[in-house]
């Protein structure tokens, strides 16, 4: 695994149970260049693939992601993605539970760490 000291943290977490990881966020950027998701990648050695949601589009990286539409919903979700076909991802998150426009486990996801960090905060 990757020594970088942001990442040590991930020698805490049995990763031989995970066969993909889901981040809010984006895996490429403009132009190639690797966001958060690719970062994890890379710290995880290129072993799980990361699969990255976005709510609003980053100018740009149009060429690596895909568009899906959830529902009824009005707005796009944004899917980058490395280590596995951008179109199953796209598939994976459009198949999760959920009437709205974010999949319900990743609201209560996204939900969770806000209380966390804002427990932290005060």
């Amino acid at each position: 695994m990757n020594n970088h000291a942001s990442w040590h943290y991930l020698d805490k977490i049995d990763l031989s149970t995970i066969s993909t990881i889901v981040i809010d966020g984006y895996v490429h950027l403009a132009d190639g260049k690797i966001g958060l998701g690719g970062y994890l990648y890379h710290a995880l050695d290129k072993t799980i693939p990361i699969i990255g949601v976005a709510k609003k589009e980053f100018s740009g990286n149009k060429p690596y992601l895909i568009e899906i539409i959830r529902g009824q919903s009005k707005y796009p979700l944004y899917i980058s993605v490395i280590g596995i076909p951008v179109e199953n991802a796209a598939a994976n998150i459009n198949s999760i539970v959920g009437k709205y426009h974010m999949p319900d486990l990743l609201s209560f996801l996204d939900q969770q760490i806000n209380s966390y960090f804002l427990s932290k905060s005060t």
